[in-house]
């Protein structure tokens, strides 16, 4: 319950006891004074009513106004954080400096949308402010520049960005994200409401014949850490139906064959926000025939020009270029090598030569052998050549980056075994959490079951130790007994929650990010105090012979155990997020995920603590233990084994242990280095590998596809 639902209330409980207490005074009065006193009251209350209704008129504006700049807050916050996000990634793939290679696109010619005018004439979104509506003499063809405009003016909201592999359509994507958000800042702060914020995701673990368009949208953007509290669902939904957010949607070639029609129906549906579809144009003509996006024009990327090519080329040379450069360059642009024109026509091939050819050891030939028709007959054999050398070119060392601490052949293995699995489960995002899930089921449950044992036997060990330096205490059971029992339940928890397949972890957030459920933790807290309390007055009464033993356990035990329980459910609302509270990076949430299940684990230890003084409290109390240790004796023994045992067991079921079993099982088999995380991380130094928000990505789809080709069975 919120701070106004319980003012709320308490407002209400005021009432109902001063009408009662009104209604007592009144019956207790002389019948004359009786008459007069129910005339004041019916004019109090008769007044009463009168402001009440003027506050429910003037409350709910205030309410409205109150929830719409929530809203505009919500949306600049979201609006930053998407901007941060894709301002970095542009970064990475090196579409702000230096100039990037121009994008082209027209109008696609293939069987995959209605005629243009569906787009341009029918439908409910007006042109963004400072706009024109979009007409069919636009759309036949244009640069990156227009791409906006097109975008910003479409009657129908909905766009499809098609292209062959390789042609930069990711790039358009992320350009016009950052186009649309530059041009959200320019507008008037009270024409901004009208532009919506871009959100850029993959169709990735879409079911549209299970879940809504609006329910699986708002399932990512709560991922998002602008999104928080117990009612981020809510809020991200409301900004979808105000059309506060434009979706821009990328791999509908990356999803099995036969979801992507019922993807298109779903979309034509159920859609009532501006929309961005991101494919390859081969498989998009296979699914429109099943059924086309309805109301959106495909727009086709073209092939770049030669002079765009060198320009660029030229742009990230010395100048003058040496000279294998200087002759690559002058026969590419006198257009007398069509294979090379042919080889180099898209943005991919371009950056693999600028990368590949860059080296400047005496190892590695001269970007001139690429006109040797010889070794590369064709335009297939170059781009080929291209894929395979990319990693060589990474992890060559160059003067002012450091080398890379894994050779060529490690790096080169363990990126075939990451594409390969990729591929064998028909995505691109690689989240660390389900690292684990590519290690066979019994491996992980032993593992798991092993550690849990190992664990939580050296925690019980511990506990003895601390027992006997503490108290002095001399236990009547042996230590290896007690070593042992700890060490079965740890193999019972650990086991199956290693067993089991991973989502996205819990985050602790030691900066209080989350919003405490006061309603639902009080109700669940007096449930529970109240049951303990009965319980514990049933077992006193019965074991000390005395009902007031039991009334006297009664009432200690109920506020005891309600409070305890309101307070560490609390603290969990307030402590644990779905998200951190700082930027998404992945081997930060690697460290957090351990983090949260030690501290969890401690948590629960504390409960068990409390819960055990209290008991021993109580029983000290009523004098039904007489021959036992004091309740601080019996809560300094819980405290030290439940402690323990709870930190152990939480580390160990947390996803950060899993992972790191999982990553240790892929070393000891040959498959990647014993620290996968720290290689990915380099990787990605490396320009191999991108991060999108949590996930890693290699940085080119026909990249990865390459690569998973090349690995062993």
């Amino acid at each position: 319950m919120t701070r106004n639902g319980l003012l709320v209330a308490a407002g209400i409980a005021l009432l109902v006891a001063g009408l009662g207490w009104w209604t007592l005074q009144v019956t207790l009065l002389e019948p004359g004074e009786r008459s007069n006193a129910s005339g004041y009251g019916q004019f109090v209350l008769a007044a009463f009513g009168v402001v009440l209704t003027v506050w429910q008129a003037f409350g709910g504006k205030v309410r409205s106004g109150r929830a719409a700049a929530d809203a505009d807050a919500l949306t600049d916050t979201l609006a930053a954080v998407v901007q941060r996000q894709w301002t970095a990634a542009a970064t990475e793939r090196g579409l702000l400096q230096p100039e990037p290679l121009p994008i082209r696109w027209h109008l696609s010619s293939q069987p995959v949308a209605a005629p243009p005018a569906s787009a341009t004439t029918r439908g409910s979104f007006p042109p963004l402010p400072g706009l024109s509506r979009t007409t069919p003499a636009q759309l036949r063809s244009g640069t990156h520049r227009t791409l906006h405009r097109v975008y910003g003016g479409l009657a129908s909201g909905r766009l499809i960005i098609a292209g062959t592999p390789g042609t930069g359509k990711s790039s358009a994507a992320i350009l016009l994200l950052l186009d649309a958000l530059h041009y959200r800042n320019q507008v008037a702060p009270e024409q901004r409401r009208a532009v919506p914020v871009p959100f850029l995701t993959t169709l990735q673990g879409w079911d549209p014949e299970q879940t809504s368009v609006r329910e699986w949208l708002t399932g990512k953007l709560v991922d998002i850490p602008a999104f928080g509290g117990r009612h981020r669902r809510r809020s991200a939904a409301g900004l979808l139906d105000a059309g506060r957010v434009a979706v821009f949607l990328d791999g509908l070639d990356e999803i099995p064959e036969d979801d992507r029609p019922l993807v298109l129906r779903a979309l034509s549906r159920q859609a009532t926000f501006r929309i961005v579809l991101l494919t390859r144009t081969s498989e998009l003509v296979v699914a429109a025939k099943s059924g086309i996006f309805a109301g959106a024009v495909a727009l086709e990327l073209a092939p770049l020009k030669t002079a765009d090519v060198t320009g660029y080329l030229r742009r990230c040379l010395v100048d003058p270029p040496p000279a294998p450069w200087e002759k690559f360059l002058a026969t590419l642009g006198s257009g007398t090598d069509p294979v090379a024109a042919q080889a180099l026509d898209n943005p991919l091939s371009i950056s693999l030569v600028r990368d590949v050819y860059q080296r400047t050891t005496s190892a590695v030939p001269g970007v001139d052998d690429l006109l040797d028709r010889n070794k590369f007959p064709t335009s297939e054999s170059i781009a080929e050549h291209l894929l395979d050398q990319a990693v060589a070119a990474a992890y060559e060392p160059q003067p002012g980056r450091a080398g890379s601490r894994y050779p060529e052949v490690t790096a080169r293995r363990t990126l075939e075994f990451l594409a390969a699995r990729l591929s064998a489960e028909n995505t691109r995002d690689l989240a660390w959490w389900t690292i684990s899930h590519w290690t066979p089921a019994l491996v992980r449950t032993l593992a798991g079951g092993f550690v849990g044992a190992v664990a939580t036997a050296a925690a019980g060990m511990l506990g003895v130790l601390e027992i006997g330096l503490i108290l002095g205490w001399k236990l009547a059971i042996s230590p290896l007994i007690v070593t042992t029992g700890f060490a079965v339940i740890g193999f019972v928890v650990g086991a199956p929650a290693h067993g089991r397949l991973r989502n996205q972890p819990h985050q602790l957030n030691l900066y209080g990010g989350g919003h405490v459920q006061w309603k639902e933790n009080a109700t669940a807290g007096l449930s529970l105090g109240v049951g303990s309390g009965a319980a514990s007055g049933l077992y006193f009464t019965y074991s000390a012979g005395t009902l007031s033993a039991g009334v006297t356990a009664l009432l200690l035990q109920t506020p005891l155990a309600s409070g305890a329980f309101i307070l560490a459910s609390s603290l969990w609302d307030k402590m644990l997020t779905q998200e951190p509270p700082k930027a998404i990076e992945p081997r930060y949430l690697l460290r957090q995920s351990l983090l949260t299940g030690a501290a969890v684990g401690l948590g629960v230890g504390l409960a068990i603590t409390a819960g055990t003084f209290g008991l021993a409290a109580v029983a000290n109390l009523v004098e039904a233990w007489d021959s036992f240790p004091t309740a601080w004796e019996i809560g300094l023994l819980a405290l030290t084994w439940s402690v323990n045992l709870g930190i152990a067991i939480g580390a160990v079921c947390s996803s950060g242990c899993t992972t790191a079993l999982a990553q240790l099982y892929f070393f000891v088999t040959g498959k990647t280095p014993l620290r996968l995380a720290r290689f990915l991380d380099d990787a990605r130094e490396r320009q191999i590998l991108r991060t999108v928000g949590s996930d890693y990505q290699f940085r080119h789809a026909t990249l990865q596809d390459r690569l998973a080709g090349a690995a062993p069975d």
